[in-house]
This record gives C-alpha cells, sequence and structure tokens, in this order.
C-alpha cells in the first residue's frame, strides 16, 4: 500500500471519528445505563442494560424468548433517548427510559 493510500485511509478514519463524536452529542447521551419505572415510581435507576432487561422480564410475566426483543428496545432506549413501555403490570405501566 502506498502513502497516499494510507494517508487517505487515516483520514477517512478521523472524519469518521469526529462525525461520530458530532452526532453523539447532539443526541442523548448513551452510556449503557437505563431507568426502569413502573407507574409514576422508578423502582431501578441507572443500571445496565441487563439488569433492566431483567427487571422488565420479572415485572411484565414475560418469558424467556421476549428476552431478545427486550434488550433490543431497552438498547434504542439508551441510544435515541425515547421512554418506552414495555407492559401494563397490576401497578401500572412498566417503561424504560434514557438515565
Amino acid at each position: 500500500m502506498n502513502l497516499s493510500k494510507k494517508l487517505a485511509g487515516t483520514a477517512l478514519a478521523g472524519a469518521m471519528t469526529l462525525g461520530v463524536a458530532g452526532m453523539a452529542e447532539a443526541g442523548p447521551r448513551q452510556d449503557g445505563l437505563v431507568n426502569v419505572v413502573i407507574a409514576r415510581n422508578e423502582v431501578i435507576k441507572d443500571v445496565n442494560l441487563a439488569a433492566a432487561v431483567d427487571a422488565i422480564v420479572q415485572a411484565c410475566g414475560l418469558d424467556v424468548d421476549a428476552v431478545v426483543g427486550v434488550l433490543a428496545r431497552v438498547t434504542k432506549t439508551d441510544r435515541d433517548g425515547r421512554t418506552r413501555t414495555f407492559c401494563h403490570a397490576e401497578t401500572g405501566p412498566v417503561r424504560v427510559r434514557q438515565n
């Protein structure tokens, strides 16, 4: 590989990094942590995605097959900041929101 191709690759990687960093600052803070809310009460705060999925599966009475779908939706919440409702338990809606 010649020097110009190496420099072009380095410049492209740098531009992509700057572009991604700029987009991250404009959107919600994606940190791998969310809050789980039942009714209007935060039952767990600033927890990792796996703990949030576990709490949602238990609160909603979901089976193991639902875990992948729940994880995908929890991950989207961490990325885009939108609150998502997973079910309506006896005590109220079970939601996840960005911390």
